[in-house]
């Protein structure tokens, strides 16, 4: 007898049981599942333990945030999907570390659930073996990743306020800035201008862009003269430059001379 503990994949209302196998060089079950077991065969299983899960709630407007690696990707997706069906209003951010694209579970399926919910979902993958265009997306998921990661989302989430109209100070404070200097000091590293300009459209600035290919869709980098301003993955590159320009309506936007 062997006995290997799985997560559950499906959800609450999928018609099938799921769950995600990694096979391992030395998994005997692992193997087992994959090479041996046919279509029909039975298999002893124990009662799920329902330790690992999240019950939606339909009027709930969450922002979820979810850190995985490898195999553990398979807990994750099911509440990802759960929540994304289930509260209409929230958002869930997922932060999938593994290395290679080769080696990532359930890509398509996410991708699939990005574009199902665009808007919604935020997809970030970080490799540890395939070198990525944006620097952020390289290495291992660890604490000082992580940090990465958090200032990286919450400078997202301030640009989003301030384009829905917010007050800077009020922006600043609801991301948790403390005070107004820790934003302006890295303006131009994080935005390529001002608070105040970018909440006005960009207008005056000069925005030029480059595209690269990555194994995982195309990269479009949007700079100023002071810093980035803009990064986006897609498979299209006439859909990320309608991206940029929705985010810059009034800035001057060309793709980037080459050096």
């Amino acid at each position: 007898e062997v006995r290997r503990t799985y997560s559950i994949v499906s959800g609450a209302g999928d018609t099938d049981l799921r769950i995600g196998v990694r096979i391992q060089p030395r998994g005997g079950l692992s193997h087992f599942l994959a090479h041996e077991v046919k279509i029909g065969d039975r298999i002893e299983a124990l009662s799920p333990t329902g330790r690992f899960l999240h019950a939606p709630t339909p009027t709930a407007a969450r922002s979820y945030v979810a850190f995985a690696a490898g195999s553990g990707i398979t807990p994750v997706l099911a509440i990802a999907r759960a929540v994304l069906e289930h509260e209409p209003r929230s958002r869930f951010t997922l932060v999938y570390g593994n290395r290679t694209t080769a080696r990532t579970m359930f890509l398509e399926e996410l991708l699939a659930l990005k574009n199902r919910y665009l808007g919604r979902f935020a997809l970030h993958f970080v490799m540890s073996r395939e070198p990525q265009d944006v620097e952020l997306f390289n290495g291992r998921i660890d604490a000082a990743k992580v940090r990465e990661l958090a200032e990286a989302l919450r400078i997202k989430r301030f640009k989003e306020m301030l384009r829905s109209g917010s007050k800077i100070t009020d922006a600043l404070y609801e991301t948790g800035y403390g005070s107004s200097s820790r934003i302006y000091e890295r303006s131009n590293a994080q935005l390529g201008m001002t608070p105040a300009t970018y909440q006005k459209g960009g207008k005056g600035m000069k925005i030029g862009y480059t595209v690269t290919k990555s194994p995982l869709g195309k990269v479009l980098v949007g700079a100023t003269e002071r810093g980035v301003s803009a990064v986006y993955l897609g498979d299209a590159e006439n859909a990320l430059v309608a991206a940029l320009r929705e985010e810059y309506p009034l800035a001057e936007i060309a793709p980037a001379k080459a050096a």
